[in-house]
């Protein structure tokens, strides 16, 4: 009877067990089959999340492409608002025009600056050997038949000729030259100077040249081959008396008129650039000397006597 009992207390426990283990099965299953609905629900919205932000992308892809194609739109049309406008081309034009024209007078004032001479003279009383006057004015170096000069006015150089004080000469007449930034100087005694008769036109031989002199002289020297018209552009490179002493300066104007051997013209010449030279911008050639004038008390147009006059 015991053992009976024992029997059947096995076989309870064995299927307690089992149906313990049956359900412990039929769990996890259960889980396991939540767990794989809740990753597919997981992928399948992830999915969806990209595909949406995707197509978001996209549109936003396009409204860009569609707003940069009508902003180019816009701009052409403001474009050729602006070009087919004769107001606004005509501005677009000289503005082109001024800055090409400021550059090349830029360029051509660098390349005539270093043979420009600042000249000033002085005249001496012979009995007591003092400073009676001064004179200052420009010129330029050139090489004329062979010898080096520093042309210039005759105006500038005159009063070293005939000065008379109680009927005496004044004495040991001479001229200091001194080229741009000071970086060279020397004298011209009255004994090298030159003037012409005719024309206001005056030169100072440099009886000694050093090498450099010599080789700055040497530096092609354009002359202008046709005469200028009226209303051509012209430069006046020189030293005014109340500019710069130790480099030039210029000044702008054009072709006024002629006079004889003279062009006229509204450039400012003074004193001090006075016997400098002029130059013809559009060809960037040496026209001639500019001349300070005066009529009385008033200032008349000044004068550039022509290069050929010089060169004669």
């Amino acid at each position: 009877m015991f053992i009976k009992n024992v029997k059947i207390i096995k076989i309870t426990g064995m299927i307690v067990l089992g149906v313990f283990v049956i359900f412990i099965f039929i769990i996890g299953f259960i889980q396991y089959k939540n767990y794989i609905y809740n990753e597919d629900i997981v992928k399948k919205q992830s999915q969806s999340f990209v595909e949406d932000q995707n197509r978001k992308l996209e549109e936003a892809k396009k409204e860009f492409e569609a707003f940069k194609i009508e902003s180019q739109q816009k701009m052409d049309e403001v474009k050729n608002q602006i070009k087919n406008n004769p107001i606004n081309k005509e501005i677009i034009v000289k503005d082109v025009q001024k800055a090409g024209t400021e550059e090349s007078l830029s360029t051509i004032v660098s390349q005539w600056r270093p043979i420009i001479a600042y000249i000033s003279c002085k005249w001496i009383y012979s009995s007591t050997g003092e400073t009676l006057a001064t004179s200052t004015g420009s010129g330029v170096l050139v090489q004329l038949s062979g010898s080096i000069y520093v042309i210039t006015n005759r105006h500038v150089l005159e009063s070293s000729f005939d000065a008379l004080r109680n009927g005496e000469k004044y004495g040991a007449d001479f001229c200091d030259i001194t080229l741009p930034n000071g970086n060279y100087a020397f004298k011209v005694y009255q004994s090298s100077f030159k003037g012409s008769s005719t024309n206001d036109l005056g030169g100072l031989k440099i009886e000694y040249p050093t090498d450099y002199i010599k080789n700055l002289s040497a530096v092609d020297f354009l002359r202008c081959k046709n005469k200028a018209l009226i209303g051509d552009a012209v430069a006046i490179i020189g030293y005014p008396g109340i500019g710069s002493k130790v480099d030039i300066t210029v000044t702008k104007g054009i072709i006024s008129g002629y006079e004889g051997d003279y062009y006229i013209t509204d450039a400012k010449v003074e004193h001090g650039n006075s016997g400098g030279v002029a130059i013809l911008l559009k060809d960037n050639c040496y026209l001639g000397i500019p001349t300070y004038a005066i009529s009385g008390e008033v200032e008349t147009l000044a004068r550039i006597l022509d290069q050929s006059i010089v060169f004669k």
